[in-house]
């Protein structure tokens, strides 16, 4: 469906004032059903904005359109417009009595001169959000599928069992999952890392084996792929704000210490690559290498800054070897480094707290996710820092508690900060805290969170005593260790342009040490049974940033870290040997691993994007 725009210039003049007409393009069909915001029953305005300010609004009737499209392209009038120098307008299809961001266009440098007929395309976009798979997890001790109902991760979703897909989620539908639309890009291979141009127009999405696909958001089909100049796996791809340049962060999962620690390659022709007259976009390989004189971590995050400068952050990954502030033992530290992203050269290097996400306010304001450092007015550890350049050096503005937050993320056209994590709640000692997701939103002006009501976290439930059915399903009296989230990692954040909704990717820990699982009678003496557990779930959400509650809850993966048990006699009180099987056995006079000890299943979520990103 088409739509044309039309909007008089407003000023005192001749006659003929001129007018400028907005051809307004959406998915065409059999795609339009699902991709199109014209389609939407809810769509009831247009909105004509540029730089955050309302220029034109007009009522939009869907039945009264398609009444006259056989007379050629329908028209809505948005009355008079301003006149002014060029500049990027936005168009936004509403909903809700006009709360409800169902579709976006962005068109760049739209000139609105007096006396003149001007003619302008808006490509019309739903705001949709994607996630891949950094990780398989993959048990040595796998459960045959006749035994999947026992199996500690039976409760992932079965519509993301398979890894190597690229997902679409649409934040405003009932169903969000577009199963139709998943992706698979490179045969089997995973879909590592993504992000969006904020034109909406396309995704950039890598591959394993250094596959880069550019895809085509009008249908969501793959346009062009092409081999990148490296293999290193890639965890982050981050866009310019004009989408004129990319840059692709690779390291390991596990990175050396020393030695070639990561890569960076820079696509210094975005534009020529998505035209198709560049065949590669210009890359240009940058290696990061540590010694032990001068050791640095891997690229873990990027954010082009006000100066046009790529200011990337470096250190340990958050998710490398379990906890993710160990890699703070001994008072390491982070590195920001500052580079030229259209010739590689590296221009500032400044020593920082570990920092896992980095980003810039509209104001210039740097702004670092720092997980492992409790701000001054925390109770965990785990904060936003907020800092200014002052020749050449970092000066910290203010430090906002942010436990469990690694990521960032910035809306309403980079004003407004938005960090999901975990209630700040101090662990008591005998670890019976619950932890509990939080939406933390900073308001422009505000110098504190505007937070929302908690959200609950999936606890996670490993088989003891299970009755099966014949038809493999546990019966309700079975019995079963609840083991309740301890702590919660946001690694990845992606919002909306209307600050409504976030979809995030996350690790949540379910640890208990000593807990008591049964009593067992041997040779007429009573012995209990007590059990250590660390091990994470994986999930991706879907969280309304406006009430706080989480609408939409994913389990896509599981990972045992560590399982032993103790039986205790009583009498004697002394350990005489392990009684939970599942996790470990004697045999022979040894002890041998049961199959929930290192078990993993399903895959680790990451790649995560969304259209119209920093709008």
């Amino acid at each position: 469906m088409a739509v044309a725009l039309l909007g008089p210039l407003g000023a005192c003049g001749p006659p003929d004032p001129g007018q400028v007409r907005f051809r307004l393009t959406s998915t065409p069909p059999p795609d339009d059903k699902v991709l199109s915001p014209l389609l939407d029953p809810r769509l009831t305005s247009l909105e004509l904005r540029s730089r955050d300010v309302v220029l034109a609004r007009a009522r939009f009737d869907r039945v009264e359109l398609a009444a006259n499209e056989g007379v050629g392209a329908p028209t809505v009038e948005l009355g008079p417009l301003p006149v002014g120098d060029p500049r990027d307008m936005q168009l936004l299809a509403l909903g809700a009595a006009g709360q409800q961001v169902l579709g976006l266009a962005v068109t760049r440098d739209v000139e609105v001169r007096f006396g003149e007929q001007r003619e302008y395309v808006f490509e019309l976009r739903r705001p949709l959000f994607f996630f891949g798979s950094g990780r398989r997890l993959v048990s040595p001790m796998p459960f045959p599928p006749s035994d999947r109902s026992l199996s500690p991760g039976r409760r992932i979703a079965d519509a993301l069992r398979e890894e190597h897909l690229l997902r679409v989620v649409d934040p405003n539908s009932g169903t969000p999952l577009l199963s139709a639309y998943h992706l698979a890009l490179d045969g089997m291979r995973q879909a590592l890392a993504s992000a969006a141009t904020s034109d909406g127009l396309s995704v950039l999405v890598v591959t394993e084996g250094g596959t880069l696909h550019l895809l085509e958001t009008l249908r969501l089909k793959p346009a062009l792929s092409l081999k990148l100049p490296t293999e290193m796996p890639a965890q982050a791809v981050v866009v310019s704000p004009r989408d004129e340049l990319a840059a692709i962060l690779h390291h390991e999962t596990s990175p050396p210490q020393t030695g070639l620690v990561g890569r960076i390659t820079l696509l210094r022709d975005l534009p020529g690559l998505r035209s198709r007259v560049s065949r590669d976009g210009d890359p240009l390989v940058v290696e990061i290498r540590s010694d032990m004189q001068s050791p640095v971590g891997a690229p873990l995050a990027a954010a082009y800054g006000p100066d046009g400068l790529l200011d990337v952050v470096l250190g340990q990954p958050p998710m490398a070897g379990g906890d993710t502030c160990t890699p703070m033992d001994g008072g390491r530290r982070g590195t920001l480094r500052r580079y030229d992203p259209r010739s590689g050269q590296l221009r500032e290097q400044v020593p920082i707290a570990y920092s896992t996400g980095v980003a810039y306010t509209n104001d210039g304001t740097l702004v670092l996710a720092q997980p492992c450092t409790k701000a001054p007015s925390g109770k965990r550890p785990g904060q936003i820092l907020f800092q200014r350049w002052m020749n050449g050096s970092l000066v910290p503005v203010r430090a906002l508690p942010a436990p469990g937050s690694a990521d960032i993320s910035l809306a309403a056209g980079k004003q407004a900060l938005i960090a999901i994590g975990r209630d700040d709640t101090s662990d008591d000692p005998d670890g019976t805290v619950q932890a509990r997701g939080v939406v933390r939103t900073l308001e422009p002006g505000q110098a504190d969170w505007s937070q929302q009501s908690p959200f609950p976290l999936d606890d996670w439930l490993l088989p003891y005593r299970v009755t099966i059915t014949g038809g493999g399903t546990p019966l309700p009296a079975s019995v079963e260790i609840v083991l309740a989230p301890r702590d919660l990692l946001v690694y990845r954040i992606v919002t909306t342009p209307d600050r409504t909704r976030a979809l995030i990717a996350a690790r949540v820990t379910h640890q208990v040490e000593g807990m008591f699982l049964d009593r067992i009678t041997m040779n007429g003496r009573e012995h209990l049974c007590f059990i250590d557990w660390l091990g994470y779930t994986y999930h991706v959400m879907l969280v309304n940033l406006q009430t706080g509650a989480r609408e939409q809850g994913w389990m896509v993966g599981v990972q045992n870290q560590s399982c032993s048990s103790v039986l205790w006699e009583r009498i004697e009180r002394k350990a005489v040997g392990v009684c939970f099987s599942e996790c470990q056995y004697a045999e022979g006079g040894m002890l041998k691993n049961g199959r929930l000890r290192g078990y993993q299943e399903g895959f680790i979520p990451t790649g995560t994007s969304a259209l119209f990103s920093g709008q």
